[in-house]
């Protein structure tokens, strides 16, 4: 079913962003700076993508369910990258996920720069 936006032009990662954040109030779980950090990787994603975040708004999910999911045995240890992949796949099941890292390389004559590109999984 469309959702009909306001008059006001919010845009779906507004509606999103504002769902998830009243969400993550109501989390009463401990963890806090998971559940920090995985709120603004999702509102972000939700920023750049108007599809993702017409998903998030529009799903029965809930950002306290989300977190149970990329809480669920962490070993006490969990890298941002492996909890932004769990938040990603509760609302997006099917979603193949990778990381990049760009580093942007100063060259010798200060007039080009150059870059590498990171696959991040191939850290964990």
């Amino acid at each position: 079913m469309a959702k009909i936006l306001s008059a006001k032009t919010e845009t779906f990662g507004d509606l999103a962003s504002s769902k998830l954040k009243k969400q993550a109030k109501e989390w009463k779980g401990s963890h806090g700076v998971v559940r920090d950090g995985v709120l603004n990787a999702l509102i972000h994603f939700c920023q750049q993508s108007e599809h993702f975040a017409q998903t998030i708004y529009e799903s029965d999910k809930t950002f306290d369910a989300c977190l149970k999911v990329v809480l669920d045995k962490h070993g006490g240890c969990l890298s941002d990258i492996e909890a932004y992949r769990r938040a990603v796949n509760f609302y997006f099941e099917a979603a193949e996920i990778s990381f990049e890292m760009v580093i942007h390389l100063p060259s010798e004559n200060h007039r080009e720069n150059s870059a590498v590109i990171l696959n991040l999984f191939d850290m964990l």
